[in-house]
């Protein structure tokens, strides 16, 4: 299985914003702060293809909580024949002010997304590229 992961060129995260949640089919959005204005204009671009997870310290590192959003994901996008997700969510100034780090996030992802990647059905997940979520 092949995934591409490919990070977005368009600076600015208004166009960036818009842009990413147009290409993908899904638009998975993780975030401490779900009204911040990035992660407002996010859940409005994405429109009904939008899944947001608030994510806390404690559920975090709660296995039954990843295990949960990634089934959650996973039946969206078998449902919906999805192949692009876009990942979104707050950047790092804001997930530091709730004690997460980069490492938290990235750790969280990657447990999230592993068995998703492993079923073989999505074929890319798009980014901003930022710090944070995405």
């Amino acid at each position: 299985m092949n995934l591409i992961i490919k990070e977005s060129n368009i600076s600015g995260y208004n166009h960036r914003t818009k842009e990413n949640a147009k290409m993908a089919g899904l638009t998975c959005a993780f975030a401490c702060d779900m009204f911040t204005a990035g992660e407002m204009l996010t859940k409005k671009s994405a429109g009904l293809k939008y899944l947001g997870f608030e994510i806390t310290r404690e559920n975090i590192a709660d296995d039954s909580y990843i295990k949960e959003w990634s089934g959650k994901i996973s039946r969206y996008v078998k449902n919906n024949k999805i192949e692009v997700i876009n990942l979104a969510g707050n950047g790092i100034y804001t997930l530091v002010k709730y004690g997460i780090s980069q490492d938290d996030i990235n750790h969280l992802i990657y447990k999230v997304f592993k068995p998703i990647v492993l079923e073989g059905v999505l074929k890319k997940l798009i980014s901003g590229g930022q710090t944070g979520v995405d």
